[in-house]
């Protein structure tokens, strides 16, 4: 499968940077994301949330830097997330006092 301009440019950035810059710079971005969620719930407005998209973003490019640096995390990632929608989907339906008695 034939790779798009975004994946070869997160590809060569991944690779130039390195696995351990990559991950100290992941550490950052997600600290930077975090406040800005934090000022967009503190005071909602557009700038804000421009922001806040802005932080996430970097966040989403760091993660996919990541899946190229190491080549098992995605899988991981992937598992992690079905699992954890799942749970939460449990969550609610026992919540919601649908579950079947068995």
């Amino acid at each position: 499968m034939m790779q798009t301009v975004y994946e070869m440019t997160i590809d060569m950035i991944a690779k130039h940077y390195g696995l351990d810059h990559q991950q100290m710079k992941t550490i950052e971005e997600l600290s930077e994301a975090s406040a800005a969620v934090a000022r967009h719930v503190t005071e909602p407005c557009e700038n804000n949330l421009k922001e806040m998209a802005s932080e996430l973003a970097d966040v989403c490019i760091l993660i996919d830097q990541l899946f190229v640096l190491h080549p098992t995390l995605k899988m991981h990632f992937e598992d992690a997330k079905r699992f954890k929608v799942t749970r939460q989907i449990r969550r609610m339906i026992k919540d919601a006092g649908w579950e079947k008695d068995d």
